[in-house]
């Protein structure tokens, strides 16, 4: 794939999972309709879009994350999409044991009514 396209997935490894899914997702469905992922602009076929992206050496960036993080993109452009059973897990998610989670303090009360009832019930 480096070869044909000038791309390699492991580019792409230092993002999670499923931001990997997204960012591959929105290029190809960009490519799909034939704009550019970096600046957006619109061609008539796809030979014109990838003599853009290689004389503006847009196939080298990478598009900015506002464009691609979108809920949009966890979805595949093509079914049965064989290219996102590549992708790899291993790179960012080793460190997300690391991260801490902190739950959040649950406030409650209870009634006296309640309390007062359940004492009666263990009583008897």
């Amino acid at each position: 794939m480096n070869l044909r396209h000038k791309f390699d997935l492991k580019s792409i490894d230092f993002l999670s999972f499923y931001n990997q899914v997204k960012l591959i997702n929105y290029i190809r469905r960009q490519i799909f309709l034939k704009n550019c992922f970096i600046c957006l602009k619109k061609f008539a076929s796809s030979e014109e879009l990838l003599k853009h992206l290689e004389t503006d050496d847009h196939i080298k960036e990478f598009p900015d994350m506002d464009l691609w993080d979108q809920p949009e993109y966890y979805f595949s452009t093509f079914e049965d999409d064989n290219l996102l059973c590549l992708l790899d897990d291993d790179g960012y998610n080793k460190d997300e044991s690391k991260i801490k989670v902190i739950p959040e303090d649950i406030k409650f009360e209870i009634k006296k009514e309640l309390l007062e009832s359940l004492n009666d019930l263990e009583l008897k």
